[in-house]
């Protein structure tokens, strides 16, 4: 009971302290909420200007992206075409080439056709026209400058087929004047050819010979008889003559 009532005492004895100026705590507290709403303000104004800034970069970039989608897309239509073109200027590249190589291929059967035809016209050809083989290009006769007697000479054969075919053929020499005032013949065997009264060689194309005759005295020569002869395997040989005036005409 004593403390209770050494309680009440006390609290009748408290003294109660108020604030003599009021306004200026007021003051201070309205000054500080003012200064919140304007940092609030000011943060809320930040934002929205960096907001703002923020929104009209990713249009920008959204643009940007846009109209890079926009040139890929026209690139790859592009692309798109030059393939179409590439892939049917192959395909028609293709169509020529097959057609070139079945003309080629058809001209090289009729090419061969014609190579047996020529080749079998030919074997034929060889027996029928065997006289014409041989041809006497050049036969240049000449006096020895040191004996009247001696007759120098030089012959060139060509062989008239293009064909790689050897040919066997046979030359003789005779010569043709007068003696003792009446024509003679002397054959080759008479004359001392000193490259052989008689030549027998084999040539595809061309053929030269040479030598000198020896006349027998008393013999004023008149001409010179050349005879080619073409020998055959089977017999039918065939002879080609040419005579040439003494002296040779200049």
């Amino acid at each position: 009971m004593l403390d209770i009532g050494a309680a009440l005492l006390n609290f009748k004895n408290r003294y109660v302290v108020r604030a003599q100026q009021p306004w200026r705590d007021w003051s201070i507290a309205g000054a500080g909420i003012i200064a919140c709403l304007l940092l609030g303000y000011a943060l809320y104004v930040a934002g929205h200007a960096r907001g703002a800034a923020d929104f009209a970069s990713i249009d920008m970039q959204a643009q940007y992206h846009r109209d890079s989608n926009t040139r890929v897309r026209r690139e790859f239509t592009a692309l798109r075409k030059a393939y179409e073109q590439i892939r049917r200027s192959n395909a028609i590249q293709m169509q020529v080439t097959t057609q070139l190589r079945r003309t080629i291929s058809r001209q090289q059967t009729l090419l061969s056709e014609l190579r047996e035809e020529v080749l079998f016209y030919r074997a034929i050809a060889v027996d029928k026209d065997r006289g014409r083989d041989l041809r006497v290009v050049n036969f240049q006769p000449s006096r020895s400058a040191q004996q009247a007697n001696r007759v120098s000479y030089k012959m060139v054969l060509s062989r008239v087929r293009r064909d790689d075919q050897t040919t066997s053929a046979q030359v003789r020499i005779r010569a043709v004047g007068t003696a003792l005032g009446e024509v003679a013949s002397i054959a080759a065997e008479e004359l001392n050819d000193s490259a052989g009264a008689i030549r027998n060689f084999q040539f595809r194309h061309f053929y030269r010979l040479s030598g000198e005759l020896v006349l027998p005295a008393n013999f004023s020569l008149l001409r010179l008889i050349v005879t080619v002869t073409a020998l055959a395997d089977d017999g039918g040989d065939t002879v080609l003559e040419e005579s040439y005036p003494w002296p040779p005409k200049q």
